[in-house]
């Protein structure tokens, strides 16, 4: 009974990673009441199936308070009754698995009598099944082969626990209660890191994000000040201008006019389509490029507002730019070509540039080498994440003088 307690307990808490994993952590409650909430959710599952040890009473148990525990997460009713299902039918196959396994081996093994094997292979689908349905990118940095890793920990315990747990008696509790509680811990640890390498990711991207504002602002506020300066002296100018048309100069006229026109548009927008994010991108990107050198051909056909965030545009925009200026910088001529167009929901980036010829190719894959990577550029892996979380598309394309990078992304 004290083994099932303990199993049940740990069972519990998987459910509430589950639900947590499972609908994105949507809720708007807080977060002590939902673990209130599936505390109840134990006592009622514990308690029925010790007084109703029935199968029938025990589905009940489970399926009805777990069911009634999603309506704590924003989310379609079908959607729901698809996370019970989900959770119940994987339970019910791992039970059948680790009974059919005691049966094979002739043995009867208190790990897995007493539930303690299956609670902890659920744990491990689980941890599976987060990694796979990731898409707030806590796990974009964690490879397939870590994740193989981090699976011995539940597995080995359970072959642990079969070679030396095999008397019932007082010490099994304990035993059972110390290998619960070492997953626990390292899954906890693990997380814990995880999420810190996340917040490190975002605040690197953020950090992009407001150089391009401060980019972005730096022009507003020169244009102004040039504009201002027009202004204050737009009498005088005006004279002058009125001197050479009574002296019938037209080209003088032509000469002072376009003086007076560079005078305001000295530090011109590259972008002006009055989408915020984009243009803020592309000009502070951009102006670097133009003090290389470079020959920028820019055709951008966006509105206002796009529903995809700002954070991903940063990502995106910032990371395939950082790569463009990378490659026209080792190289002599330098020829940017940047099209971002927008059509009922869709929306297509193409970027294309001369670069030296010298390709790095990995698994497949290209590789870009940055200075100062951490701060600057998180790579093409960065921004192949963001695009898969619009189920868009990345196509790259290259040969010995231009390389070009396409993307398509789908408005959430």
């Amino acid at each position: 009974t004290l083994s099932y307690i303990l199993s049940n307990l740990f069972s519990i808490y998987v459910m509430y990673l589950f639900a947590r994993a499972y609908f994105h952590d949507e809720t708007t409650v807080k977060k002590i009441y939902i673990i209130i909430a599936f505390t109840g959710y134990f006592i009622i599952n514990t308690a029925g199936y010790l007084i109703f040890p029935e199968t029938f009473f025990n589905m009940i148990s489970n399926i009805v308070p777990f069911f009634l525990l999603t309506f704590l997460y924003n989310s379609s009713v079908l959607r729901k009754v698809m996370a019970v299902v989900i959770s119940y039918v994987s339970s019910m196959c791992i039970d059948v698995l680790m009974v059919s396994l005691e049966h094979l081996l002739n043995d009867r093994y208190l790990i897995i009598s007493s539930g303690i094997a299956t609670s902890l292979m659920i744990f491990l689908a689980e941890r599976v099944f987060e990694f796979f349905t990731d898409k707030n990118g806590n796990y974009h940095d964690l490879k397939k082969g870590q994740l193989l890793m981090i699976i011995f920990v539940p597995v080995g315990s359970i072959i642990i626990a079969l070679q030396t747990m095999t008397e019932r008696n007082f010490n099994y509790i304990v035993e059972s209660a110390i290998l619960l509680t070492i997953n626990v811990i390292v899954f906890y640890m693990y997380d814990t890191l995880l999420k810190t390498s996340n917040e490190k990711y975002k605040l690197a991207v953020l950090e992009e994000q407001n150089l391009s504002y401060a980019g972005q602002l730096k022009l507003y506020e020169e244009s102004v000040h040039k504009e201002r300066i027009i202004k204050h002296d737009i009498k005088n100018h005006m004279f002058r201008i009125k001197e050479y048309a009574e002296e019938e100069n037209v080209n003088e006229i032509r000469k002072y006019i376009e003086s007076m026109m560079e005078s305001i548009d000295v530090e011109s927008d590259i972008s002006s389509t009055g989408n915020h994010e984009i243009d803020s991108i592309l000009n502070f990107k951009c102006s670097g490029l133009k003090h290389l050198g470079a020959e920028l051909h820019i055709d951008l056909n966006v509105p206002d507002k796009i529903n995809i965030e700002s954070f991903d545009l940063t990502k995106i925009l910032g990371n395939l730019l950082d790569n463009v200026y990378d490659a026209v910088s080792q190289t002599q001529k330098k020829i940017v070509y940047i099209r971002i167009d927008y059509e009922k929901g869709i929306v297509n980036i193409c970027t294309k540039n001369t670069y030296n010829g010298s390709i790095s190719v990995k698994d497949g894959e290209v590789q870009t080498i940055k200075p100062n990577s951490e701060k600057h550029g998180l790579g093409l892996k960065s921004i192949k994440e963001a695009v898969e979380k619009y189920n868009g598309d990345i196509n790259i394309e290259y040969d010995d003088n231009v390389f070009s990078v396409y993307l398509i992304l789908y408005e959430r």
